[in-house]
């Protein structure tokens, strides 16, 4: 994550910045802060995420813009309907909600409820009907009972997440948590870590079977020399933490193309070369992460 003090920074150099890099050849912008969702309160007096994707989304030459550490709190329903409606911000969004148990919640000070969490969600794949949400879960932190594991392996087993990254607590002195006795054994940790990443792959197979010969765009990466095949993604993951699309053809690192899939299993999928997007590409780097507030 990203801490310290959270510095907006104007929509007009955000905006330039961008053209900039869209010159380079960059295609994906990945916004990152220490919480998105609550860009514009410090410059402008309000949120305004929204008009930040607008403007962005106005860019020439960029495709995708992906948005990363949006947490529950200030997700709002405008912003909700940006996401759905604006052509180049992804579908896409990693909200952080960290736990699920109302009592964990709580003792972690995260201003929001497990019912809040909920009923939000719902909404957002309400308004956002093919919404991919990617969020990050901590386990054993001080006070997690097997009961409030339980609430939280039961959210993850019953697919509310598409894309999850699971992390054991550490205790870290100067932290709010830090009153809190570190009471939960690290291999209990381990253990509730390990069940979540199973439940979650047993969810993720059974999403991504639902990609079997279907058509999707995927944004080519890499080459994986050792496979000898080539690595991209879909709008429905960020670069280096989520699912990969394996492609045997031969392909421009930085191009799209319309690719169908073949073989799925739970955080990677293989497919074949439909057709290559006609753009004349210049592309460079992949995903470039864009701070959209900086420390101050």
């Amino acid at each position: 994550g990203i801490r310290g003090g959270f510095k907006g920074r104007k929509i007009e150099k955000l905006v330039r910045e961008t053209e900039h890099l869209a010159g380079q050849g960059v295609k994906e912008l990945v916004l990152i802060a220490q919480d998105s969702t609550q860009y514009g309160l410090d410059i402008y007096g309000e949120k305004r995420l929204p008009q930040l994707l607008t403007a962005l989304n106005d860019v020439e030459g960029i495709e995708w813009i992906r948005l990363m550490y949006a947490y529950p709190y200030h997700l709002t329903d405008e912003m909700i309907d940006t996401v759905a409606h604006l052509e180049k911000v992804c579908t896409y969004i990693d909200m952080p909600v960290q736990h699920c148990s109302d009592k964990i919640l709580k003792r972690m000070a995260r201003r929001v409820t497990a019912r809040f969490q909920e009923e939000l969600i719902k909404r957002m794949r309400a308004g956002i009907p093919d919404l991919t949400l990617r969020t990050s879960l901590i386990v054993g932190f001080p006070g997690e009972t097997e009961n409030d594991f339980q609430q939280l392996y039961d959210y993850v087993a019953d697919g509310y997440f598409d894309r999850l990254g699971i992390f054991t607590y550490s205790h870290e002195d100067g932290t709010p948590a830090a009153r809190f006795e570190d009471d939960v054994p690290e291999e209990v940790k381990r253990e509730r870590q390990d069940l979540l990443y199973q439940a979650q792959a047993d969810v993720a197979e059974q999403k991504n079977k639902a990609l079997q010969d279907k058509e999707i765009r995927v944004l080519i990466d890499e080459f994986d020399t050792f496979g000898n095949k080539y690595i991209g993604r879909t709008k429905a993951d960020a670069p280096e933490i989520d699912n990969i699309v394996m492609v045997p053809d031969a392909c421009k690192i930085g191009s799209f193309y319309q690719v169908r899939i073949k073989e799925t299993s739970a955080f990677e999928t293989t497919g074949e070369v439909i057709s290559k997007e006609d753009k004349e590409e210049n592309a460079s780097q992949i995903g470039i992460r864009l701070p959209i507030a900086q420390e101050s």
